[in-house]
Protein backbone atom coordinates (compact mmCIF):
# COMPACT_ATOMS: atom_id res chain seq x y z
CA UNK A 1 0.00 0.00 0.00
CA UNK A 2 2.93 2.59 0.75
CA UNK A 3 4.66 1.69 -2.60
CA UNK A 4 0.85 2.86 -4.16
CA UNK A 5 0.90 5.75 -2.29
CA UNK A 6 4.14 6.51 -3.33
CA UNK A 7 4.01 6.33 -6.89
CA UNK A 8 0.65 8.09 -6.77
CA UNK A 9 2.12 11.02 -4.86
CA UNK A 10 5.74 10.42 -7.53
CA UNK A 11 2.35 11.09 -10.46
CA UNK A 12 1.68 14.56 -9.33
CA UNK A 13 -2.01 14.99 -10.64
CA UNK A 14 -1.85 12.66 -13.40
CA UNK A 15 -4.60 10.53 -13.51
CA UNK A 16 -3.58 7.13 -14.08
CA UNK A 17 -6.00 3.94 -15.67
CA UNK A 18 -3.42 1.48 -13.85
CA UNK A 19 -1.47 2.17 -11.36
CA UNK A 20 0.31 -0.90 -10.78
CA UNK A 21 2.01 -0.55 -13.95
CA UNK A 22 3.48 2.83 -13.46
CA UNK A 23 4.56 0.81 -9.89
CA UNK A 24 5.98 -1.99 -11.55
CA UNK A 25 9.91 -2.88 -11.14
CA UNK A 26 10.08 -2.66 -15.07
CA UNK A 27 7.84 -0.86 -17.69
CA UNK A 28 5.25 -2.94 -19.36
CA UNK A 29 6.31 -3.11 -22.94
CA UNK A 30 3.34 -1.34 -24.21
CA UNK A 31 3.96 1.35 -21.90
CA UNK A 32 7.95 1.60 -23.08
CA UNK A 33 6.91 1.92 -26.94
CA UNK A 34 4.11 4.24 -26.10
CA UNK A 35 6.85 6.73 -23.92
CA UNK A 36 10.43 6.09 -26.00
CA UNK A 37 11.01 8.22 -28.85
CA UNK A 38 10.51 6.20 -32.47
CA UNK A 39 13.55 7.24 -33.54
CA UNK A 40 15.12 4.79 -31.12
CA UNK A 41 15.40 1.45 -32.30
CA UNK A 42 15.34 -1.41 -30.00
CA UNK A 43 16.95 -4.50 -29.21
CA UNK A 44 14.21 -7.06 -28.05
CA UNK A 45 15.68 -9.62 -26.00
CA UNK A 46 12.79 -12.44 -25.01
CA UNK A 47 13.08 -13.86 -21.76
CA UNK A 48 11.80 -17.13 -20.83
CA UNK A 49 13.00 -20.29 -18.65
CA UNK A 50 15.77 -22.28 -19.91
CA UNK A 51 16.80 -25.29 -18.52
CA UNK A 52 20.59 -25.88 -17.81
CA UNK A 53 22.30 -28.97 -16.98
CA UNK A 54 23.02 -30.02 -13.32
CA UNK A 55 20.24 -26.48 -12.12
CA UNK A 56 16.92 -27.13 -10.91
CA UNK A 57 14.50 -24.84 -12.41
CA UNK A 58 11.08 -23.91 -12.07
CA UNK A 59 8.27 -25.10 -14.26
CA UNK A 60 7.64 -23.20 -17.47
CA UNK A 61 5.61 -20.42 -15.89
CA UNK A 62 3.13 -20.03 -19.06
CA UNK A 63 2.39 -21.08 -22.44
CA UNK A 64 4.95 -19.98 -24.57
CA UNK A 65 2.92 -19.76 -27.65
CA UNK A 66 0.98 -17.20 -25.42
CA UNK A 67 3.51 -15.32 -24.02
CA UNK A 68 4.71 -14.71 -27.66
CA UNK A 69 1.21 -13.55 -28.42
CA UNK A 70 1.06 -11.27 -26.13
CA UNK A 71 4.53 -9.70 -27.02
CA UNK A 72 3.65 -9.28 -30.38
CA UNK A 73 0.14 -7.85 -30.10
CA UNK A 74 2.18 -4.87 -27.65
CA UNK A 75 4.70 -4.97 -30.79
CA UNK A 76 2.11 -4.32 -33.37
CA UNK A 77 0.03 -1.63 -31.58
CA UNK A 78 2.78 0.47 -29.98
CA UNK A 79 6.38 -0.04 -32.06
CA UNK A 80 4.55 2.54 -35.12
CA UNK A 81 7.47 2.61 -37.63
CA UNK A 82 10.22 2.04 -34.55
CA UNK A 83 13.47 -0.43 -35.85
CA UNK A 84 13.22 -3.40 -33.71
CA UNK A 85 15.48 -6.50 -33.46
CA UNK A 86 13.76 -9.76 -31.76
CA UNK A 87 16.47 -11.70 -29.56
CA UNK A 88 16.07 -14.69 -27.21
CA UNK A 89 18.51 -17.20 -25.70
CA UNK A 90 15.67 -20.21 -26.07
CA UNK A 91 15.55 -21.31 -29.88
CA UNK A 92 11.90 -22.27 -29.71
CA UNK A 93 10.81 -18.53 -28.62
CA UNK A 94 12.96 -17.54 -32.05
CA UNK A 95 11.07 -19.98 -34.37
CA UNK A 96 7.38 -18.87 -32.71
CA UNK A 97 8.52 -15.56 -33.35
CA UNK A 98 10.06 -15.66 -36.67
CA UNK A 99 7.01 -17.74 -37.88
CA UNK A 100 4.33 -15.67 -36.26
CA UNK A 101 5.17 -12.50 -37.87
CA UNK A 102 7.71 -11.41 -40.75
CA UNK A 103 8.17 -7.25 -39.99
CA UNK A 104 11.10 -7.45 -37.81
CA UNK A 105 14.38 -9.65 -37.82
CA UNK A 106 14.54 -12.46 -35.22
CA UNK A 107 18.28 -13.22 -33.94
CA UNK A 108 19.36 -16.09 -31.62
CA UNK A 109 21.76 -15.52 -28.60
CA UNK A 110 23.87 -18.26 -27.82
CA UNK A 111 26.77 -18.85 -25.54
CA UNK A 112 28.57 -21.45 -27.53
CA UNK A 113 30.88 -23.69 -25.94
CA UNK A 114 32.18 -22.07 -22.76
CA UNK A 115 33.55 -23.01 -19.03
CA UNK A 116 32.07 -19.39 -18.07
CA UNK A 117 28.97 -20.26 -17.82
CA UNK A 118 26.47 -23.72 -17.14
CA UNK A 119 25.32 -25.28 -20.44
CA UNK A 120 21.91 -25.53 -21.27
CA UNK A 121 20.14 -28.51 -21.98
CA UNK A 122 19.00 -27.43 -25.43
CA UNK A 123 22.06 -28.25 -27.69
CA UNK A 124 21.43 -25.59 -29.80
CA UNK A 125 22.57 -22.88 -27.36
CA UNK A 126 26.01 -24.60 -26.78
CA UNK A 127 27.91 -25.50 -30.14
CA UNK A 128 28.47 -22.07 -32.54
CA UNK A 129 27.92 -24.79 -35.44
CA UNK A 130 24.64 -26.44 -34.37
CA UNK A 131 23.44 -22.76 -33.40
CA UNK A 132 23.89 -21.62 -36.91
CA UNK A 133 22.28 -24.46 -38.54
CA UNK A 134 19.91 -24.21 -36.11
CA UNK A 135 19.46 -20.53 -37.31
CA UNK A 136 19.33 -20.79 -41.04
CA UNK A 137 17.09 -23.93 -41.14
CA UNK A 138 14.54 -21.71 -38.70
CA UNK A 139 15.01 -18.79 -41.35
CA UNK A 140 16.24 -16.43 -38.73
CA UNK A 141 18.49 -13.48 -39.51
CA UNK A 142 21.17 -14.30 -37.64
CA UNK A 143 23.17 -15.13 -34.13
CA UNK A 144 24.79 -12.78 -31.28
CA UNK A 145 26.91 -15.22 -29.65
CA UNK A 146 29.06 -14.89 -26.69
CA UNK A 147 32.23 -12.47 -27.93
CA UNK A 148 34.63 -14.50 -26.33
CA UNK A 149 34.31 -17.04 -28.94
CA UNK A 150 35.79 -15.15 -31.58
CA UNK A 151 39.64 -16.15 -31.18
Amino acid sequence: KEIREQCLLDQGDVTLPNIEEHCAPFPYLSHALSTLPTQLGLMLEIKTNIPEEGIQTVAYHTDRNVYVDVILNDLMSYAGDRNIILCSFCADVCTMLRAKQGRWPVVLIVQGNTEIYPDYLDRRLNNLETSINAAVSENLQGVSMFSKLLK
